[in-house]
């Protein structure tokens, strides 16, 4: 078999493996390993883990002023004394007081602009999540939950059959299905798993469509081949939005 030409892809499965993606082969090495969910963005999911992130920053940005005011106040009564009342003496005596007091007043006055910027961000953040991403999420989420089975068998019959033309489309879509079978029966009942299924597959399944509906059927095999190459990417790049 010629390495070159198989690397990256996923090779020969034979139809009654199809329900166990495990036996699909693979190239060996490390980096054209199939994808698993481990590597997949979870827009929602991590959408909240980043606002809970900033939650949490933001309270620790407060807990820090606050205990720095306290101790600045600590230092105060002395520091205050010192300045009021300055001497070669007194301020050689209490210079470190004197140092730590000044900082920690430019550390409040730092933190207080922190927690500031923190907040916009945050509340950014939030406005954004509610409403520009929700929406537009439960959208994606309600089609997927509609058309996830329609879309699944068709899909699952274009991998069997394998039609002239589609060797690239369904070589990818290989590579969706099997993290997908990787995943536990309750893993796929999750929605935002489904709907990170769905959208690739669909993109595939969609640009096949399209493309077999632009190829003649009175073209002979090596001319269908040929438009089969020039099409498929501008296929998908009008189907990626």
């Amino acid at each position: 078999m010629n390495t070159k030409k198989t690397q990256g892809k996923i090779v020969k499965m034979e139809k009654n493996q199809f329900e166990n993606f495990s036996k699909v082969e693979r190239v060996s090495s490390p980096e054209n390993e199939t994808p698993t969910m481990n590597n997949r963005i979870m827009p929602k999911k991590d959408f909240q883990a980043v606002i809970e992130h900033d939650k949490v920053y933001l309270s620790a940005l407060q807990h820090s002023l606050d205990f720095t005011l306290i101790k600045q106040n600590m230092l105060s009564g002395i520091c205050q004394h010192v300045i009021e009342n300055q001497t070669r003496e007194l301020i050689e005596k209490h210079i470190n007081e004197l140092q730590e007091w000044a900082d920690l007043k430019v550390k409040a006055l730092d933190l207080k602009a922190q927690i500031i910027a923190q907040e916009r961000l945050l509340g950014d953040k939030e406005n954004h999540y509610k409403h520009v991403f929700l929406p537009q999420y439960e959208k994606e989420i309600a089609e997927s939950n509609e058309n996830f089975k329609e879309i699944f068998e068709n899909s699952k019959k274009l991998i069997l059959e394998k039609p002239l033309g589609s060797e690239e489309i369904v070589g990818k879509l290989l590579s969706e299905f099997a993290w997908w079978e990787k995943l536990s029966k309750e893993e796929q009942k999750d929605e935002e798993r489904k709907l990170q299924f769905f959208k690739p597959v669909k993109r595939l399944y969609n640009a096949w469509v399209r493309l077999s509906s632009n190829n003649k059927p009175e073209e002979s095999k090596e001319s269908t081949n040929s438009k089969s190459d020039s099409t498929f990417r501008t296929v998908l790049s009008t189907t990626d939005k």
